[in-house]
């Protein structure tokens, strides 16, 4: 067998050789353009392919996507008490729902600093139709939903996402917790124990300094008022911030035409809708106390180092 396969390869091998030969002879013959690349080179030839810089005749002309800077018409629309109904087309099963309040550590001023920080801790707890935080899980549950709220110096957002066919539930759960806290002594002490443990992992826990450094910035640019005030309570603030005084402040700050109601892949004239059915409170008419309130928030920049 070895025998016969060493006399076929003899007999084919010159024969396979001058194909080769004649071969590359006919393309050399061909294909115009050709220059070599010099004697050492790895590769004899070298073939002149059409610039990168300019696009082949035979192929189409190529179509580019324009990026744009908004997909979606955002729906703006103000009610009579002052409520501004924003909203986003976005096609799907899930929406979100927020609601955006002009109040935060920069309005504290007659207040003690850290109701914002309490209020955040408390939000989406007990309320006056819903008993319970169970109560509050299992509709949430019911609908598919996820709840947050957050402060920053300027504003406060309660937000909810879920399923498009749960929106109104999720839309009177906002008017809830905002407007009908119980602020239940048991759940005061649980915001308590939060806000404690979150100032320790800041300080002791925590490797980033940032949410500090920005507090200690911001008390040496602007003083004792207004945004130099601490977004996280004072540890001597904490026993003695109440249901009280919670109820003051949110009193005072939460007024419509303090607040935008916002959503996401939901339709504009249906959160109008449940806008004026759930957010109905009536509008402050006091221009005074606006314009003293103001006043009393205005930021003012005074440089400085904090001792």
């Amino acid at each position: 067998m070895l025998k016969a396969v060493r006399i076929f390869c003899r007999q084919s091998s010159p024969n396979l050789f001058r194909r080769l030969r004649h071969t590359e002879n006919s393309s050399k013959n061909d294909i115009s353009g050709t220059t070599s690349l010099g004697r050492n080179s790895t590769f004899p030839t070298v073939y002149n392919f059409p610039a990168l810089s300019k696009s082949p005749s035979w192929l189409p002309p190529v179509k580019y996507a324009v990026p744009e800077a908004n997909r979606y018409d955002t729906n703006v629309t103000t009610l009579e008490n002052g409520l501004r109904v924003a909203s986003e087309k976005l096609f799907g099963d899930f929406c979100t729902i927020g609601v955006i309040i002009s109040a935060g550590p920069r309005f504290e001023g007659k207040y003690l600093s850290g109701v914002s920080h309490f209020l955040e801790k408390l939000a989406f707890m007990s309320t006056n139709k819903y008993g319970s935080r169970e109560q509050i899980v299992e509709t949430l549950h019911d609908v598919n939903a996820i709840c947050d709220c957050q402060t920053s110096r300027d504003i406060i957002i309660y937000a909810l996402s879920c399923r498009t066919t749960g929106v109104e539930r999720v839309v009177e759960l906002l008017s809830e917790t905002m407007f009908r806290p119980k602020f239940s002594p048991e759940e005061i002490e649980s915001a308590q124990a939060a806000v404690i443990n979150e100032i320790d992992d800041l300080k002791n826990r925590r490797y980033d300094p940032t949410p500090i450094l920005t507090d200690l910035i911001h008390a040496a640019g602007y003083g004792n008022k207004s945004l130099g005030l601490p977004k996280y309570t004072p540890l001597d603030n904490i026993p003695r911030i109440d249901a009280s005084m919670l109820r003051s402040f949110t009193k005072e700050f939460y007024q419509p035409e303090r607040m935008v109601l916002a959503g996401v892949g939901i339709d504009h004239q249906q959160l109008i809708d449940f806008g004026k059915k759930y957010f109905s409170i009536p509008k402050n008419d006091d221009k005074s106390s606006d314009k003293k309130t103001i006043e009393d928030n205005k930021a003012i920049w005074t440089g400085g180092i904090v001792m």
